[in-house]
């Protein structure tokens, strides 16, 4: 969400320093048909600006990926009938999504982009 130009407090950078903005990461839920379901989750940050070593401080961005997961970990508790799968682009952390998947203990099929990476937790 791009806000370039416009005087708000508690934007970030965006795809570079000078733009500034928020990001947004929607969990979107489909049916096996592709049948539209909704937003089930809207992960929202301001990335801050990178230091002068140029990281950027804070969280990692992949925790997206996490918390999305939780919320569908979430689904699957109050769905124990209907199979969850989640599907994360090549961008998150599988390691760390394998991890949540192992602590939430809620069945859920978890898909990265590279089918390489493909895993059913």
């Amino acid at each position: 969400m791009d806000f370039n130009g416009q005087t708000i407090t508690g934007l970030g950078p965006l795809s570079y320093e000078a733009q500034r903005g928020l990001y947004l990461h929607p969990t979107y839920a489909v049916t096996p048909s592709r049948e539209p379901l909704g937003v089930l989750d809207a992960y929202i940050w301001a990335r801050e600006s990178k230091g002068a070593d140029g990281v950027r401080p804070g969280i990692k961005e992949g925790t997206r990926w996490t918390e999305g997961y939780e919320r569908v970990a979430e689904q699957a508790a109050a769905l124990p009938a209907t199979r969850l799968v989640y599907a994360a682009d090549r961008e998150s952390d599988i390691a760390a999504l394998m991890v949540k998947a192992k602590e939430s203990g809620h069945p859920c099929g978890l898909v990265t982009a590279l089918a390489a990476q493909s895993h059913l937790a």
